[in-house]
């Protein structure tokens, strides 16, 4: 089992990697560009890729702290402290499941966004 957790955690980082590289090149492409803009159909992309990059991430940590038994849970154990980032990191607006994928369906929708910073 352990060989098998540690091969699925492989793989969502990996998909991290790749959705946060995405979410890089959507960036660096704008900026390239004069004036710098995004579509909305970029921009809910861009967001998107940033979102789905934290969700593989927590649960790649998640797998393994769930396959690490109970002394993952104390407080000096170093899985701890990643999940703990990890859950910080994915609290910030940037980052926030829901708020995210509400902004970008409405974005890939075509139906505009109704927060303006995003």
């Amino acid at each position: 089992m352990a060989q098998a957790r540690y091969s699925k955690a492989y793989g969502l980082v990996a998909t991290a990697r790749l959705h946060w590289q995405e979410a890089v090149k959507a960036a660096a492409e704008s900026h390239r560009r004069r004036p710098s803009t995004l579509t909305e159909e970029e921009r809910a992309g861009h967001r998107l890729s940033l979102v789905l990059s934290g969700e593989a991430a927590e649960e790649a940590v998640r797998l393994i702290v769930a396959g690490s038994g109970g002394s993952a849970h104390r407080l000096s154990h170093p899985l701890q402290r990643i999940q703990r980032d990890v859950n910080v990191l994915l609290n910030h607006p940037t980052l926030s499941l829901d708020p995210i994928l509400e902004q970008a369906g409405r974005g890939l929708l075509g139906l505009g966004f109704t927060v303006s910073s995003f």
